[in-house]
């Protein structure tokens, strides 16, 4: 995770230096909710819910953007088939990554002036990739873990022409945690409410 921060001051500045393209700043609230995998040595895996809300602050530029996102996540107990399960935990995260969009790419300009038929653009596709740190607390213990995670997320934003939009996503996620041999998050619905400072405050591309 050292290496995370400088790389991520590095991308803002190439972000900054692309040409006739302004920065917009964007802040997302969005809830997830997953199946989650577990399986530990000499044992079968077991299915887990889990569910976590984000607060996702994006840096953009026209293909490119920046993002931090730092949230609360929940999973649930696995099932007590052949008397023996996978505990619940609950904790905080962060994640640090990287966002591309492709398709559509006239949503993603900012158009203070157009006329209000024009800003009703097509849905802007992406994807990103992220680096996550998480600290968690099985239920009813005080026993406070740090892994690693990394996810990948394809996702839809919807009114992206305008000062608040809607992004929907399908996440996996890959958890590095010690006391499992594997621990995945293959799929979800993610669905993320914000607002494009840039376009809220009438800005120009």
């Amino acid at each position: 995770m050292k290496h995370t921060i400088p790389c991520l001051y590095i991308f803002i500045i190439i972000v900054s230096a692309v040409p006739s393209h302004s920065l917009d700043f964007l802040q997302d609230a969005g809830f997830r909710g997953a199946v989650l995998m577990s399986r530990q040595e000499e044992f079968e895996s077991k299915p887990q819910g889990s569910s976590s809300v984000e607060l996702q602050n994006i840096l953009s530029g026209e293909y490119f953007a920046a993002l931090l996102s730092m949230g609360y996540h929940k999973v649930s107990p696995s099932n007590l088939s052949g008397g023996w399960g996978y505990r619940g935990f609950e904790g905080w995260h962060l994640w640090l990554g990287a966002e591309w969009y492709f398709l559509n790419q006239e949503s993603a300009r900012i158009m203070p002036r157009a006329p209000t038929r024009q800003r009703f653009a097509p849905p802007r596709f992406g994807l990103s990739l992220a680096v996550g740190g998480f600290y968690s607390m099985y239920q009813y213990t005080d026993i406070l873990f740090f892994y690693t995670a990394l996810r990948f997320n394809i996702f839809a934003d919807i009114f992206s022409s305008l000062p608040f939009h809607l992004r929907f996503g399908l996440p996996v996620e890959l958890y590095f945690r010690r006391d499992l041999d594997f621990c995945v998050s293959p799929g979800g619905i993610g669905l993320w409410a914000g607002i494009s400072w840039a376009r809220l405050t009438g800005g120009d591309s």
